[in-house]
């Protein structure tokens, strides 16, 4: 989850380390614009629905994304395989 959430972000020129996801996106520099396109592509990607409004009452983080997308789906978050996940994805940058 994690991964994929990095990946679009990447996409979208956003480069968020392992150690900023409990950080603020809109902090990092994501703008409100380029946010709901990521939320777009992550409804899509993992059948869920963001309540935009709702979300965007605390800060949006990429760990709170996989947390509300591991909600919406009924999987409980695995830290360690998104850890090892991201590790990967280090190592092919």
């Amino acid at each position: 989850m994690t991964g994929t959430i990095v990946d679009q972000l990447a996409r979208q020129g956003y480069r968020i380390a392992p150690e900023e996801y409990e950080a603020d996106l809109v902090g990092a520099g994501v703008n409100s614009v380029n946010l709901v396109r990521l939320l777009s592509v992550l409804e899509e990607e993992f059948d869920v629905e963001f309540a935009v409004a709702e979300l965007f009452r605390e800060p949006v983080t990429v760990a709170r994304l996989a947390a509300e997308i591991h909600a919406q789906i009924g999987e409980p978050i695995d830290a360690e395989a998104d850890a090892q996940t991201d590790a990967q994805r280090a190592v092919r940058r």
